[in-house]
């Protein structure tokens, strides 16, 4: 839809001209610093992924660099990754310490709800799954985000993944909503938000406003006094719904000003149909390639500054697997050589995606001198530790400089440290686990300049005492 049919369609076509060329200058001074999740299922095979630089203890933190490593030295797995080694965090050791605490849905709800909330499942429902208690990693830094700079939109923050519907059978994104928990729905429509994205970009550039419609305003601004005379006779639903409304009118006139002056082009017209077609290795090759240039395109023109990838199941005709990748072959992973060859493959497949997403932002310039890699942060993580439903030695993995704010190009390894949380059974009373990756959400949100010390839940109590859950992985930082 380009920019008139939307104001059309809003019925706000007479205030076009209010919103032209008001884009703030929150980043003159550089490039804003943006982040992209690619979430997978299963966790990793262990044998195939990590690696060492030497003989290095296990019961002691260590780091290497990555940079003076052939690639021949990087893990099967991790070797698509060589070539942006540089850039490049592997963090080994961590745990999901709340799922151990957590009693809500089964094991892939709870490291699901962890992976980006931080935080144990509220409740339990269809048996296996749950809903979270507080919002995720990528909702709290684009609400931050839009608070601290007016003219970002309801595109701060963009969901996507190869599905056929809005929420998959484990949820794991929800914002906060004045209090409220809500789900965010997973766009799996790719050619429809392209053109919402990208409807009114123009190749010509923005034609520049007048002073006089410079200087109009905001609608909402103009009817302020309107609006707070009505506010005070409307019941306290109605006025909700003034809220909302609001709310999204603002929305519009924030995505109509972005657009108005933006000089850049979008990406592609994107032919893939929709969701996900089993085993379809062309659609699936040609849907990633797709969701890939959107994301560098979105960030290019500042439209996104969060963008989430969900990567489902990969057809399995390219992992030369038959029957259920759960069931058949991620269970069995650690018992069966068989089953343990196609995961080693499925892994390598999610790090050949984490680089190409990689390739495509080392390839944009970020207008200071560097590529949108260096101003980004790509993460890469599983609800799971392993195939077995395990969340602990739990792996990630960061790309991108971050504008400076991590140390890359290294190799962090955490020991198993803490005992497991007091509610967990007696048969874990002897067995540790690494540090609480809550402390790695801190870190992601500190580097999009969201100043918060915790992502979820403060602190839990363990069988020593109480964890702290709070600060970030000083590690990574520089």
């Amino acid at each position: 839809m380009n920019r008139r049919r939307l104001l059309q369609a809003a019925g706000l076509t007479g205030f076009a001209s209010a919103w032209a060329g008001r884009r703030g200058a929150a980043h003159a001074a550089g490039p804003p610093t943006r982040l992209g999740i690619l979430s997978t299922d299963h966790g990793v095979v262990a044998d195939g992924f990590f690696f060492r630089k030497g003989a290095l203890p296990t019961d002691k933190a260590w780091s290497f660099s990555l940079a003076d490593m052939a690639e021949s030295d990087f893990s099967p797995a991790l070797r698509p990754l060589w070539r942006h080694r540089n850039k490049l965090i592997i963090i080994e050791g961590l745990s999901h310490y709340v799922s151990f605490d957590d009693k809500e849905g089964d094991d892939h709800a709870r490291g699901h709800l962890a992976l980006l909330t931080g935080n144990r499942g509220v409740s339990t429902f269809d048996g296996v799954k749950s809903l979270a208690a507080s919002a995720s990693l990528d909702q709290i830094v684009a609400s931050a985000l839009r608070k601290r700079e007016a003219s970002l939109t309801e595109f701060t923050s963009v969901f996507v993944g190869r599905l056929n519907r809005p929420f998959p059978f484990h949820h794991f994104v929800y914002a906060d909503r004045a209090g409220a928990i809500e789900k965010v729905p997973l766009e799996y429509d790719l050619p429809k938000l392209t053109s919402r994205l990208f409807g009114g970009v123009s190749k010509g550039g923005p034609t520049p406003p007048s002073l006089v419609t410079a200087n109009q305003g905001s609608v909402l601004d103009l009817v302020k006094s309107e609006t707070v005379r009505l506010s005070a006779n409307l019941s306290a639903s109605d006025k909700r719904r003034l809220s909302a409304h609001q709310d999204l009118v603002r929305d519009l006139e924030n995505t109509i000003q972005r657009l108005a002056t933006l000089q850049c082009e979008g990406p592609a017209p994107v032919e893939v149909g929709i969701g996900w077609n089993g085993d379809d290795i062309p659609h699936y090759t040609a849907a990633n390639q797709a969701i890939v240039r959107l994301a560098a395109a979105a960030f290019a023109c500042d439209l996104t500054r969060v963008f989430h990838f969900r990567q489902f199941e990969v057809p399995k005709s390219m992992l030369g697997a038959k029957g259920d990748l759960h069931n058949d072959y991620a269970h069995r992973a650690n018992v069966e050589p068989g089953a343990k060859v196609v995961m080693q493959k499925y892994d390598r497949m999610n790090m050949d995606d984490l680089a190409k997403w990689a390739d495509a932002l080392d390839a944009m310039p970020n207008g200071a001198g560097g590529t949108l890699l260096d101003s980004s942060v790509l993460f890469w993580g599983s609800e799971l530790a392993d195939g077995n439903h395990a969340h602990a030695p739990w792996p990630a993995i960061l790309v991108g400089g971050a504008n400076g704010a991590f140390r890359t190009g290294q190799y962090h390894f955490f020991p198993n440290e803490l005992r497991f949380p007091a509610s967990a059974p007696s048969y874990t009373d002897d067995r540790r686990v690494g540090k609480p990756h809550n402390h790695l959400l801190v870190s992601l949100a500190q580097a999009m300049g969201v100043s918060i010390d915790r992502v979820g839940l403060a602190s839990i109590q363990g069988k020593d005492g109480p964890v702290s859950l709070e600060g970030r992985l000083e590690l990574l930082h520089r």
